[in-house]
């Protein structure tokens, strides 16, 4: 399908909007793309659109994150991804595009929400992380980030506390 230009404008649009937020927080710029992209296309090519542009954005940042990676945490966080992430690809291409774009929206508000109600966890005991939990925080970001290309509020929740 060829994009008219009306929604070639809303989409760069869009991105420019998505982009202003990530360089300001840091983040969200997959979330806002799929979450947009939605009104202009099925969730099935939403969702992989936001997660490539996502991906591409943000190839100059991998070589020093991977550097200061905590690699124990990561392991587990990754393989809990994995594992839901291939849940996550086949309910995008099983649900039909009406009730899959609730779930997009409610997945995102959902991980916003939980953010904005988080208690201080300054005064949190010194990181340790437990194998069960972290398996299971990268499950749930694997999860949302396949269905609604919002991973990183479940991780930000974890490595949080």
């Amino acid at each position: 399908m060829i994009p008219t230009l009306p929604t070639l404008a809303a989409a760069m649009s869009l991105a420019l909007l998505a982009g202003m937020v990530r360089g300001y927080c840091g983040f969200g710029f997959a979330m806002l793309m799929a979450l947009g992209l939605m009104l202009l296309m099925p969730p099935i090519q939403a969702v992989p659109l936001a997660l490539l542009l996502d991906l591409v954005t943000s190839l100059g940042l991998w070589r020093p994150a991977l550097r200061h990676a905590d690699w124990p945490c990561l392991r587990y966080l990754l393989l809990g991804m994995a594992t839901t992430t291939l849940i996550g690809v086949w309910l995008l291409a099983s649900v039909p595009a009406a009730p899959m774009r609730i779930v997009v929206a409610l997945l995102a508000m959902g991980g916003a929400v939980a953010l904005l109600c988080q208690r201080d966890a300054a005064s949190a005991a010194p990181k340790t992380h437990h194998c069960g939990v972290t398996l299971g925080a990268g499950g749930a970001s694997g999860l949302c980030m396949t269905l609604a290309s919002s991973g990183g509020p479940p991780l930000m929740l974890y490595l949080l506390y």
